[in-house]
């Protein structure tokens, strides 16, 4: 996999910028503000976290547990300063 500080990649690549991504099947999105992305995909957003079917999902408030799916509450997943930010390593 790779990565881009800003901008969007192709299936199975990984998303950085300010402001909202969208990526396809399999990818990683992260941004300033709320996501949504297909199935098997990680939103990472201000605030809340939310995920396709069989993944990890984070919401803000009250934690609650879902077929396949991990929900986490408030204060779970904090990764750097303000809504998200991220070190990136070579994936």
């Amino acid at each position: 996999m790779c990565y881009a500080h800003e901008g969007v990649l192709g299936k199975g690549s990984l998303a950085l910028g300010k402001g909202s991504l969208a990526l396809g099947k399999g990818s990683l999105a992260l941004g300033k503000g709320s996501l949504v992305l297909g199935k098997g995909s990680l939103a990472l957003g201000k605030g809340s976290l939310v995920l396709g079917k069989g993944s990890l999902a984070l919401r803000k408030g009250s934690p609650a547990l879902g077929k396949g799916s991990l929900v986490l509450g408030k204060g779970s997943l904090a990764l750097g300063k303000g809504s998200l930010a991220l070190r990136l390593h070579a994936l």
